[in-house]
């Protein structure tokens, strides 16, 4: 609903694990969040194992990459994916997007809060850049910011706040 009020999207893919990859279009910036419960300390942790399938969201994601070939791509999740307790799945999903060498995959654990956004949150961000597209085969990653967040209310319809309610 929010996507759907705000932009006007040609197609939007309710279920990542019933789309068609073949009939999909090719895209030059593919991003993607992939469920971040079985990978968050706040869930329960299960990773790959997640009870309800959460954990392997992650593969259809790669099998997009890997068919469709974008130019970049940008994947996000929690810091904690990148730590200890799921750091062996964390080097494997680096492996499989790595494992064709048609993009070279590079990551950082970047925080809003350093980049003048009101939020204090890291994050695990991994970027792809497909060989042949670019080049420069290396992303070049952001400083952070030097002064302080701006305010939430800045962020929100230009400042003025909601403007109307969402559906």
């Amino acid at each position: 609903k929010v996507l759907r009020s705000v932009h006007k999207p040609r197609v939007v893919y309710g279920d990542v694990k019933k789309r068609d990859v073949k009939n999909m279009p090719q895209v030059d910036l593919y991003t993607a969040g992939f469920p971040c419960q079985p990978w968050s300390s706040a869930g329960k942790g299960e990773g790959r194992r997640d009870e309800q399938g959460r954990g392997l969201i992650f593969d259809h994601v790669l099998k997009y990459i890997n068919e469709k070939l974008p130019k970049c791509f940008l994947l996000e999740n929690v810091v904690v994916l990148s730590q200890a307790t799921h750091k062996k799945a964390f080097e494997k999903m680096l492996a499989s997007l790595r494992r064709s060498e048609e993009h070279s995959v590079t990551w950082r654990v970047i925080n809003a809060v350093n980049f003048g956004i009101p939020q204090n949150r890291p994050r695990v961000f991994i970027v792809g850049l497909l060989r042949s597209a670019v080049s420069q085969p290396s992303f070049p990653w952001p400083k952070p910011a030097t002064r302080s967040p701006l305010p939430l209310t800045r962020f929100l319809c230009g400042g003025a706040g909601v403007i109307r309610p969402l559906p």
